[in-house]
């Protein structure tokens, strides 16, 4: 060892190989992967490093292999976003370096793919929810398959999480087509005459943002002149027409802010613009903006609902029914004691004083309607007219 060191121009005195080879358990092999260590990594081998190299390479015997897996496998309970996980094993595994000539450790881990796909499948198709704890096996054998202590490795490790998967990619186009959709069919009839849903995208969101971002002084709304007035109208009508609204949401540092529902600005704002340059204005300008655009709904909702209400009543005064038949006031009816009517002709001098008008009057029906009052069991005792006299 001595002599290996001299040729490697290794600085060493023998008592620290003594300590060394102790260490490794007179195992020649350990003691050379230790000098190739501080040789690549230019560590001068003291005492001092000595100790460090075998408080942090040795192997703490009270854990065992299954304590060790125990405490990944919680790890990766607790972080409980699976699909990103064996996202980012998949892109990373056939990068690692690992030993297989035979390819046994990739045709393993397609099967443990393939049995997560059918997990993932059930749960979210079937509702199968008690399956979900066995999603973290697959990612415990990724561990088990390719782990790697390689430097570059460990070195590029975040930067390879930061790459953004195809799976991911996929997500934010789908979020943006439901943006665009829900902008699409939420807007007034006669716009989804015009545009599609292409042209609406391409031809009027990139504007149609900025449309809705005036230009206005955050003063009482008396007080602003009438180009403001105009263009405060031309942004609330242009919002109802394509139902957007503001919603009031708050940030990290608690502060609330408006954005447009649905978020069409996320459709042509770029990534690295939505943190530095903030396209809302301040904060008072959209509460007025949503202040009035609330009124204004209340107006046509209001105006909707009388508009309704005139139509109701317009259809039932111009109803009339075939069975109503006309007949004159001369005929008038009285009824005696027990209900029965009695026919009277009126006098001429009562006749002067009602109007000549004629009135509706149902004929007689040949539907008989009686009604079951019931009766009633409070009074049984008979009582003698003598005690009613007295």
């Amino acid at each position: 060892m001595n002599t290996i060191c001299k040729i490697e121009g290794l600085s060493i005195n023998t008592q620290i190989l003594t300590t060394l080879v102790k260490f490794s358990k007179m195992n020649f092999r350990s003691c050379l992967n230790a000098l190739q260590f501080y040789k690549t990594n230019e560590i001068d081998l003291t005492m001092n490093s000595l100790d460090i190299v075998k408080t942090k390479l040795k192997k703490d015997s009270s854990k065992k292999n299954y304590n060790i897996f125990m405490e990944i496998y919680e790890t990766i309970q607790n972080y409980g976003d699976y699909e990103k996980l064996i996202n980012n094993c998949f892109m990373q595994y056939l990068f690692q370096d690992y030993k297989d000539d035979r390819f046994s450790k990739p045709i393993l881990i397609g099967d443990w793919l393939f049995f997560f796909d059918i997990l993932n499948s059930s749960i979210y198709e079937r509702q199968n929810i008690e399956l979900l704890s066995y999603l973290a096996f697959p990612l415990l054998i990724f561990h088990m398959l390719f782990i790697s202590v390689k430097y570059d490795y460990k070195h590029n490790y975040q930067q390879n999480l930061k790459q953004n998967s195809d799976w991911e990619l996929y997500n934010l186009q789908r979020i943006n087509n439901e943006i665009y959709a829900s902008l699409y069919y939420g807007s007034v009839p006669c716009l989804q005459q015009i545009f599609c849903l292409k042209s609406l995208l391409i031809d009027v969101v990139p504007y149609l943002v900025y449309i809705l971002l005036p230009k206005l002084r955050p003063i009482n709304l008396q007080l602003i002149k009438n180009t403001e007035k105009q263009a405060l109208n031309r942004v609330i009508n242009n919002m109802i027409y394509f139902n957007i609204n503001y919603s009031q949401t708050k940030t990290d540092d608690g502060t609330f802010i408006y954005k447009f529902e649905p978020p069409i600005e996320t459709l042509i704002t770029f990534a690295f613009l939505k943190k530095h340059e903030p396209i809302f204005p301040k904060y008072s300008i959209c509460q007025i903006i949503n202040m009035e655009l609330e009124n204004e709904k209340l107006r046509i909702q209001k105006q909707r609902y009388n508009k309704d209400s005139n139509k109701s009543l317009n259809v039932t005064s111009g109803y009339k029914r075939k069975s109503d038949k006309l007949f004159n006031v001369e005929q008038q009816f009285t009824k005696d004691f027990f209900g029965r009517i009695i026919p009277k002709s009126i006098d001429n001098k009562n006749q002067k004083n009602f109007d000549r008008n004629k009135i509706f009057i149902k004929p007689n029906s040949k539907v008989w309607v009686k009604f079951h009052e019931g009766y009633s069991n409070a009074i049984k005792k008979p009582i003698p007219i003598e005690d009613i006299l007295k």
